[in-house]
């Protein structure tokens, strides 16, 4: 093969690479291996974009900052933690969409109990909070049905 067809293949095999890196989600899963008969329950946090266009997203807390993030409809960021053994842990967001925005907690230790009813009892905890068109809803797993818990603009 000829210099110049070498260098067609690795220039094409480069722009393959680069346009499947940047289909990739900004936020790699994580992995945790959790010790058999640990007490303490892990939180699986979502925040899922349900409505029909766009949405910004800046979820933290106090020590973790989880990003800013565009959202396209059905997207989602994903993170997860353990509470601290002080019982003060808590992450909010802001979400914001054409003409309306939010901000709220989306974890804090004090309301563990009522999350827990919703998102999965004991052990591993699935909050999933979704933008729709009149607010912010959390998924309510026991029910199976998404709670409205912040409107738009509140």
């Amino acid at each position: 093969m000829d210099p110049t067809g070498r260098h067609m293949i690795v220039l094409l095999v480069w722009s393959a690479l680069v346009v499947a890196a940047a289909g990739q989600d900004q936020l790699s899963p994580v992995v945790d291996v959790i010790r058999k008969g640990r007490q303490s329950n892990v939180f699986h946090l979502h925040m899922v974009n349900g409505l029909d266009e766009i949405i910004f997203v800046r979820c933290k807390s106090k020590d973790t900052n989880i990003g800013d993030h565009f959202l396209d409809l059905g997207a989602e960021i994903v993170w997860h933690f353990e509470a601290n053994i002080w019982g003060t842990t808590l992450y909010w967001c802001y979400a914001a969409k054409a003409g309306a925005k939010v901000s709220f907690d989306v974890f804090w230790s004090e309301k563990t109990q009522w999350l827990g009813e919703r998102c999965g009892g004991r052990g591993v905890l699935n909050l999933i909070w979704i933008a729709k068109e009149d607010g912010i809803y959390l998924r309510n797993l026991t029910k199976n049905v998404d709670e409205l818990i912040h409107k738009w603009n509140e």
